[in-house]
């Protein structure tokens, strides 16, 4: 199934950004990213985002509609969510396929927007509660563990009578 801009309703055409692909619209330079690629986009660093960015340039204004976007994969409606929850960026995700709708310049905002994240105080109190947390969690998995080994033990420990 040809893939469709939310925005522009043009062809979205492939092309490889790293070791994958990306479909990116002609017209106003959106780039979809099917589930987790984003993540293996933004885990490469700043400089491949950047190079992303600058990579793809629009021949159109994008429309400021708001109004839903379809999924370019899967044509059911996407829903909108702000990037890092506080960030000033929005950007539209499908619920059924998991792909992210990036418009042009939206990748240089996330990146601002994680770099102030970065570089605000960490607040005490919550890091402290985190830690406690992450205490908790190896605690559990050692728990866990701890029953997984002693359920083998078990099993093997248990003796079949001697047959002749």
């Amino acid at each position: 199934m040809e893939r469709i801009c939310p925005d522009c309703d043009q062809p979205l055409v492939t092309e490889n950004v790293l070791d994958f692909q990306v479909d990116v619209c002609a017209k106003c330079a959106g780039l979809w990213f099917d589930d987790g690629e984003l993540t293996k986009l933004s885990k490469a660093g700043w400089a491949e985002m950047d190079s992303a960015e600058d990579r793809f340039v629009p021949t159109v204004e994008p429309s400021q509609s708001d109004q839903m976007r379809s999924c370019p994969a899967c044509r059911k409606p996407m829903e909108a969510f702000r990037y890092l929850y506080s960030s000033p960026v929005t950007l539209d995700s499908c619920p059924s396929c998991l792909g992210i709708w990036v418009e042009d310049g939206e990748l240089r905002q996330m990146m601002l927007a994680l770099g102030d994240a970065q570089s605000q105080p960490v607040n005490p109190a919550l890091s402290s509660q985190l830690k406690i947390v992450a205490i908790e969690d190896r605690h559990r998995d050692r728990i866990s563990h701890s029953k997984g080994f002693a359920r083998a033990m078990r099993l093997f420990s248990l003796r079949r009578p001697y047959v002749r």
